[in-house]
Parts: structure tokens; sequence; C-alpha cells
């Protein structure tokens, strides 16, 4: 029983950090020392556009992800 408790607070664990909320500074900071740079104005212009800055100024990492990937497939499809 034990197991499970420690899978379940792994799988919870994974699931806070998929989902963290980060301000487009914050995202722009974690790219950039990831070695792909951007700027935060570019981060920005896609939440904006995409609507997913909420009024903190902050937007969900995996549905960020989630719309980047639905864009890239998206232009792919339009293409072929």
């Amino acid at each position: 029983m034990a197991k499970r408790q420690r899978t379940s607070k792994r799988k919870t664990e994974q699931q806070d950090d998929l989902h963290q909320r980060l301000t487009p500074a914050e995202l722009a900071a974690k790219c950039t020392d990831a070695g792909q740079p951007v700027t935060e104005q570019q981060i920005r212009a896609i939440a904006e556009r995409s609507g997913l800055l909420d009024d903190n100024d902050t937007l969900d990492l995996a549905e960020y992800t989630a719309f980047l990937i639905q864009e890239l497939y998206g232009s792919a499809k339009r293409k072929t």
C-alpha cells in the first residue's frame, strides 16, 4: 500500500510539473536555459493570440505546449 501511495504522489508531482503556471518571462527564461532562446514578447504574442493568458498574466505549460503542437500539425496538414 505504501508503494501505491508513493506512485500516486509521483504522478501528482508530475501532473503539477506539467500544469505549472508560468509568466511569459519565466517560460522564456526556461527555454533559453534549455538552449532554445526565445523572448518574452514571442511567448506573450502566442499566448495572447491563443487566449491562454489568465488574469494573473500566467499560462498553463501543458495548454501552451498543446496549442503549439496543434499549430504545428495543423500547418503541416494544410501544406499536404
